[in-house]
């Protein structure tokens, strides 16, 4: 993707990049709503786990949910900040990663 959003024009690319994060919001948001209808199913009909070690099936359900809404929120922000006009967190960070910013080197990785 940043092969094709780095060669537009500014305006056009701050476009693609709100398209981008809007949808990605938008899908984290909806399985977000649902994955929580269903964790409060699995509590309320006390769904169980088959096997040996029967686990009640919202214990496991609620960890994703504590994920797929932290995802959300760190999306939902992005969103608010391309909005707002300022860069996005993300923008330039791929080919950097590994880059000390004051030295302008590679930090080595250790094994």
């Amino acid at each position: 993707m940043t092969l094709v959003i780095g060669r537009l024009p500014s305006g056009i690319r701050r476009a693609v990049e709100f398209w981008c994060v809007l949808v990605a919001a938008s899908i984290t948001v909806y399985f977000s709503w649902y994955t929580a209808a269903l964790a409060w199913e699995s509590y309320k009909y006390h769904d169980l786990s088959p096997g040996m070690v029967a686990v009640p099936i919202w214990i496991p359900q609620s960890a994703m949910l504590l994920g797929l809404l932290v995802l959300s929120l760190a999306l939902v922000e992005e969103l608010f900040s391309i909005l707002s006009g300022k860069e996005p967190s993300y923008a330039g960070k791929g080919e950097k990663l590994l880059v000390d910013d004051e030295q302008d080197t590679v930090v080595p990785v250790e094994k």
